[in-house]
C-alpha cells in the first residue's frame, strides 16, 4: 500500500511531457509481438503512419508518444500514465521493453517481428 497511495502523493508532481517526432528507423524496429516472463501477458506494439500503438489481451489500442528513441509514454484507461523504454540487444535489434507504472517494472520480450 504504501509504495502505491502513500510515496506517489508525497512526490511532487512531474513536470508536463513533451513528445518529439518519432525517427523512422524506429517506427520500423519497434513494431512486434511482445511477452512478459512474469504472468505471460502477450502485447503487440504496431504503427500506423509514423505513429505507434500497443495493445494488450482484452484492451483498446494505446499510443506511445515518443520521449528518445528508445523512450516513450503513454495514458492507459486500464493503468494510468506509464512509461516504455526499448532496449537493444548486442546487434543493435530491439530485444524487449521495460514498461513502468508507478513504482512497478515490467519487462515484455520481443517473441516476433
Amino acid at each position: 500500500m504504501m509504495t502505491q497511495a502513500i510515496l506517489p502523493a508525497m512526490l511532487p508532481a512531474p513536470g508536463p511531457r513533451k513528445a518529439i517526432p518519432i525517427h523512422p528507423e524506429m517506427v520500423n524496429q519497434l513494431p512486434g509481438d511482445y511477452r512478459a516472463d512474469i504472468m505471460q501477458i502477450p502485447v503487440t506494439v504496431f504503427s500506423d503512419g509514423n505513429r505507434l500503438y500497443f495493445r494488450g489481451p482484452d484492451q483498446g489500442e494505446e499510443e506511445l508518444f515518443a520521449e528518445t528513441r528508445t523512450r516513450f509514454f503513454g495514458t492507459s484507461e486500464d493503468i494510468g500514465d506509464f512509461q516504455v523504454e526499448f532496449v537493444k540487444d548486442q546487434k543493435g535489434a530491439i530485444s524487449h521493453f521495460v514498461v513502468q507504472v508507478g513504482f512497478g517494472f515490467w519487462q515484455f520480450n520481443k517473441i516476433k517481428k
